[in-house]
């Protein structure tokens, strides 16, 4: 298809999905052409183009690729997930075709993103002794940021994994992708718009005391000209005395 009209990239978009026949074409093609799926129709049913999620006092606004979402909703391990418009949660991790959003707060385990990719590195050997792990040569550019792309295969899995890194003043950002072999050239640009495009906000955090009420922490979280307020009831008792 591409080569009919003499161009070196193309995008094909379907509102339901791809056959394995086209994934396998659109692999092996010399071209590179890439495949999305997008319903117009459901646009106006989600809300999931950006989330802004944050741990203690670190926070970051995080945009969903094309064809996309992210959803901060479900996450007890991670911060947020990003898979396909359409699909639940669940439907995407049995696809292996998603990602997942993590801080890292600096510290004396790993104070710096070469500190953080040693440490992973060692648990990492331990579930996989045979496995394969090695960092793309050309990470995505962001400015005042350090960035790194860890490629991760075992033959046992049926998917590859990639890790994107950005390192911010306080914490480090990483966003794992998980993607068929067949899809790793279009998911992989996927990661990589994520990455160029996360910003880090700032983050206060107010105690308020109630009379006979838990205690609420407000988190406030400044974006641009806009603040975004949280608030979280604590359990703990409440020290009438001060």
């Amino acid at each position: 298809m591409l080569e009919d009209v003499g161009a070196h990239i193309g995008v094909l978009i379907s509102p339901e999905g791809f056959t394995k026949a086209a994934i396998n074409r659109a692999y092996n093609n010399d071209t590179d052409l890439i495949l999305e799926v997008l319903n117009f129709k459901e646009l106006k049913d989600y809300q999931g183009v950006y989330t802004i999620p944050y741990a203690g006092d670190n926070a970051a606004l995080i945009p969903a690729p094309l064809g996309w979402i992210v959803d901060s909703t479900q996450g007890n391990v991670w911060l947020a997930s990003i898979y396909q418009r359409g699909l639940t949660l669940e439907e995407a991790m049995r696809a292996n075709e998603w990602m997942y959003i993590n801080f890292w707060r600096k510290d004396n385990v790993a104070s710096d993103l070469d500190g953080l990719l040693k440490f992973q590195e060692k648990y990492m050997r331990r579930r996989h002794p045979d496995a394969s792990i090695s960092y793309d040569d050309h990470p995505p550019e962001k400015k005042g940021s350090e960035t790194r792309v860890r490629i991760y295969e075992a033959k046992e899995l049926p998917f590859i994994e990639y890790t994107g890194f950005v390192e911010f003043d306080k914490f480090i950002l990483f966003c794992v992708l998980f993607t068929p072999r067949q899809l790793k050239k279009t998911n992989l640009q996927k990661l990589r718009y994520v990455m160029q495009r996360i910003q880090p906000l700032p983050v206060l955090q107010v105690q308020l005391l109630q009379d006979g009420k838990p205690p609420i922490l407000a988190s406030f979280i400044g974006h641009g000209e806009r603040i975004y307020i949280n608030y979280h009831y604590q359990s703990r008792e409440i020290d009438k005395s001060k």
